[in-house]
């Protein structure tokens, strides 16, 4: 949504439900049933201002809820602030520097900085990191017509979750999970208005971990790397 003469706000809304299966082994080893299904809701509002032609600066800040089912909402809030700023060299070519503070449930506030760089090195091929229309780093080709957008990423992704009061290894504790998905990203854009999305890969060094209330370490496993799909739509007013 356009504000003021050279600014721009978003606002963005998620709710997930996730389900956990485990086989849980047997032996000295076996990781047991660490946590039921999980929820999670979340909220980012974004600016960005227009400077100049070369300068834009950005402000983010998010709250979310990331739960086992049955925990409590209280204790299951996260916060992220983060702020940067991008810099246009030519048409081709964007470079930007952004920082940012993100809670955690039991560990202290992790601060971390985000170089990026969107480089359009061909016509229809640009390479995408840390900014762009994905986070991450990425690949991506679009067709003539601006119909089809087709890259190949990859990322980090890390989160947390509170666990129930009755979760049976750590009750009122920690799950977390880690992976580095790898995928190819397809957009189809029938119009301005609507386009539909897949993504097909695979999910690399994941790992399993939960803590009890104190934020002590009980257990962690790592996992066989793992395929993964999905499919959007999205409309634009």
């Amino acid at each position: 949504m356009p504000v003021f003469d050279k600014g721009a706000l978003g606002v963005g809304f998620l709710s997930e439900y996730s389900i956990y299966d485990f086989d849980q082994g047997s032996g000295p080893t076996a990781f047991g049933e660490p946590w039921d299904d999980t929820t999670g809701q979340r909220i980012n509002l974004r600016y960005s201002h227009t400077l100049d032609e070369q300068w834009s600066l950005s402000l983010a800040g998010g709250v979310e809820s990331a739960r086992e089912t049955g925990a409590s909402f209280d204790d299951s809030l996260l916060y992220t602030l983060a702020g940067g700023a991008q810099y246009t060299i030519n048409k081709d070519l964007k470079v930007g520097l952004f920082a940012a503070a993100q809670t955690s449930l039991e560990d202290d506030t992790t601060f971390f900085a985000i170089p990026g760089v969107e480089w359009q090195f061909a016509e229809q091929w640009k390479l995408s990191a840390g900014i762009g229309r994905a986070p991450g780093l990425g690949v991506e080709w679009q067709s003539v017509d601006r119909q089809w957008n087709i890259g190949l990423r990859t990322r980090f992704e890390s989160r947390e979750f509170r666990l129930a009061e009755d979760n049976a290894l750590a009750p009122g504790g920690v799950g977390a999970d880690r992976r580095v998905p790898v995928y190819l990203d397809v957009d189809w854009n029938l119009s301005e208005q609507f386009s539909l999305n897949a993504m097909f890969g695979m999910s690399f060094e994941q790992r399993l971990k939960y803590q009890d209330s104190t934020g002590t370490t009980l257990d962690r496993t790592d996992m066989d790397p793992t395929p993964f799909f999905s499919f959007g739509v999205a409309f634009r007013f």
